[in-house]
């Protein structure tokens, strides 16, 4: 296999990187990334790395919690217009509605196809919703006679929301004890005001003086929820960290709001505690929107390493997937997405190098071993290589894993035919039919093996729905004329066979080599002239009268063989005769009309048509695999 290396070209550099993957592909909006960006060069790819979602529009909203937060507890009393009640109201209704949309996002499906929440521990998510429930419901109706039990209620609440994310696949394993261990390092900070606003341990009333126990939990907490923070890895560890500080925040206000504990004002303990809440929900939505802009400059050089590569320049290919490897290995993440390795795979195919592309294709598979595209370029390369049984085993798997991919099946199709497997390549070729009824390459596929295996009128269904897909396309005419010629001459051949006679060899003919069908048929039918020249004893009256008459019963619209043989009053081999006459002066032919063989007049209609025809050779046009992702 020889390959055309493109010259070297110029560098880009990281200014134009984004625009250059994007300037003729989708566009990133805010609605494109609140729903989770997909590009069209990649959309049929399954990965595990999502540029933008949902959660980015909550996140904004929750900032507009903040002026709130300032002037509700941090602003003189002079400046509180309209009163401390509306600010805390306010402050509230966005801080908790945006915690209850954060658990939602948190738990949905992220199938866009399927719709529900995902649980992996059903019955922890029961035993936290349980005890979130008590404690509300303790909060609500005892939270008032009792700062100790309010206080302690509200950290059960914590608590129950700590179990409750830990029951969500949503959220990475290598992410699941980090968010846990910031969360715990909330409640430890959260203890210091607490402590003091309930008069233990501490040094008098309304003040916030530390002494050694509270930089002891100052410490510990803090040390606990940096070090949390920093093992976090991906953003959805990041939106789950930044929901316990917005938690903390919509604690401190409905405290007020269901007068728990309120002092209808700040105090000391109150700015301590809304401050906690502020700064440890504000440090994880920073880094979440650091990992965004990351996953836009992944995305950037993988789109771009596509388009290289659909441009045939792997060297800028092999580049642009080398940066976005190089960024996710510094995220930590390089063992979590297999596109940037089945990329390699992809142009180390092409380049021919098919070791180095099976390797990468191995890796990716490793990473995700459900990635149906890597599965199915990988099966193109086997059977590019000669390795049938191989590729079928693969394009196998990735059949059960995307039953509904009608690429997938197409490709099995293929694999099927290299390997001689007419009826399981025809089964796969109606899978792909009935899984997508627009797609042309499957009508054209069972429609040559259906010609090839004698059944023209079958393939010309198919070809004519293939026409009305592609109406412009050469190679779907070409089919159309050969099956619509090859019906032609089995009807024939299948007229000859009425009338009783041998028709092996123009069987034969059909089958394996349809462009001399006129001539075998042509000396065929010279044959039964000259061997029945007898029939009307050299009467060339007689043999007149019976042209004439079976011309006359056909004039219209033709007539079965069955009601000429009993209508005609002529000897069987008289029949043959007139009949052999007829075909070879090019004035009758013979016609399958309601599964009865006719003989029928021969229009010049049909005549132009038979002589535009296409008699192509018997090799398959059927395409092998031989390029990633397309067969």
């Amino acid at each position: 296999m020889t390959i055309k290396r493109e010259p070297r070209e110029k560098a880009i550099s990281k200014e134009d990187v984004i625009e250059y993957a994007l300037e003729t592909g989708e566009r990133m909006r805010l609605v494109s990334l609140a729903g989770g960006y997909r590009h069209k060069q990649i959309a049929g790819r399954r990965v595990m790395l999502e540029l933008g979602n949902p959660a980015i529009l909550l996140l904004l909203a929750y900032l507009f919690a903040l002026p709130g937060i300032v002037v509700e507890f941090f602003l003189m009393k002079e400046l509180w217009y309209f009163g401390f009640d509306l600010y805390s109201l306010y402050v509230f209704i966005l801080a908790t509605s945006c915690v209850a949309a954060g658990f939602y996002l948190i738990f949905r499906s992220a199938d866009a196809s399927k719709s529900g929440f995902r649980i992996t521990n059903q019955h922890l998510l029961m035993g936290a919703i349980a005890l979130a429930a008590v404690c509300l419901f303790l909060l609500i109706f005892w939270g008032r006679e009792s700062a100790e039990i309010a206080i302690l209620l509200s950290i059960g609440f914590v608590i129950a929301t700590m179990l409750a994310l830990r029951s969500t696949p949503n959220i990475e394993k290598i992410d699941a004890l980090p968010v846990t261990l910031y969360g715990m390092g909330i409640v430890i900070i959260a203890m210091i005001p607490v402590h003091h606003a309930l008069d233990i341990w501490s040094t008098g009333e309304g003040e916030l003086n530390l002494n050694l126990f509270d930089w002891a939990l100052l410490i510990l907490g803090v040390s606990l929820s940096l070090i949390a923070i920093n093992s976090v890895r991906t953003r959805m560890g990041f939106f789950s960290c930044w929901l316990f500080g917005a938690m903390i925040v919509a604690l401190v206000t409905f405290h007020e709001i269901a007068v728990i504990y309120s002092s209808s004002s700040f105090e000391v303990y109150d700015q301590a505690l809304i401050l906690e809440g502020t700064i440890f929900s504000v440090i994880p939505l920073a880094l979440y929107f650091t990992k965004e802009w990351e996953s836009a400059r992944i995305w950037s050089h993988l789109l771009n390493a596509t388009k290289a590569l659909d441009r045939k320049s792997y060297e800028r290919a092999l580049k642009e997937t080398e940066k976005a490897i190089e960024i996710l290995s510094i995220s930590g993440l390089s063992n979590k997405l297999s596109l940037p390795w089945s990329i390699y795979g992809d142009i180390y195919f092409r380049l021919g190098k098919f070791n180095k592309a099976r390797t990468w294709y191995d890796m990716a598979l490793s990473i995700d071993p459900r990635d149906t595209e890597t599965l199915s370029n990988l099966g193109s390369m086997l059977a590019f290589k000669g390795y049938g049984n191989q590729a079928l085993s693969v394009y196998q798997e990735a059949a059960a894993l995307a039953p509904h991919d009608p690429r997938i099946w197409n490709n099995l199709g293929v694999i099927f035919l290299s390997l001689r497997m007419h009826d399981e390549a025809l089964a796969a070729f109606r899978k792909t039919i009935q899984k997508d009824d627009s797609f042309s390459t499957a009508y054209y596929n069972t429609g040559m093996i259906l010609l090839r295996s004698g059944k023209p009128a079958a393939a010309l269904r198919h070809f004519r729905k293939l026409l009305q897909l592609v109406p412009d396309d050469e190679k779907a005419r070409r089919a159309y004329e050969r099956a619509e010629f090859v019906l032609g001459c089995l009807q024939q051949t299948a007229g000859w066979k009425k009338l009783g006679l041998n028709i092996s060899v123009l069987m034969k003919t059909v089958l394996q080599n349809p462009g001399k069908f006129e001539e075998r048929h042509r000396d065929y039918v010279d044959g039964i002239v000259q061997n029945l020249s007898y029939a009307f004893d050299n009467d060339r009256d007689r043999m007149t009268v019976a042209l004439q008459t079976v011309l006359d019963k056909i004039k219209l619209s033709g007539q079965s063989i069955q009601s000429l043989r009993t209508e005609s009053e002529l000897t069987l081999n008289q029949l043959r005769f007139c009949i052999a006459v007829l075909l070879l002066s090019k004035r009758a032919e013979f016609r399958n009309i309601n599964n009865s063989i006719w003989l029928v007049p021969k229009t010049e209609k049909r005549e132009e048509q038979r002589k535009r025809k296409v008699a192509p050779s018997h090799r398959s046009e059927i395409g092998r695999p031989g390029s990633p992702s397309t067969i």
